[in-house]
């Protein structure tokens, strides 16, 4: 669980600098592969960075890509 927490953190700390770091989809929704299991979706609307969920990577993400 610690190694999950850090992976948030340095994900948060990644955004905050460079909120276009990961590639974004046709939706304009941002996709960053924390780990081998774990994606995290958001987007920069208005200067804010929006968290829209946080995925297994074994689970259906077609909609999300």
């Amino acid at each position: 669980m610690e190694a999950f927490f850090t992976l948030l953190q340095f994900f948060e700390e990644a955004i905050s600098a460079f909120p276009e770091l990961y590639p974004s989809s046709n939706k304009n929704i941002r996709r960053a592969v924390l780990s081998k299991q774990v994606s995290i979706f958001y987007r920069v609307h208005k200067n804010r960075i929006e968290i829209l969920s946080v995925l297994d990577n074994r689970s259906d993400l077609k909609d999300w890509l």
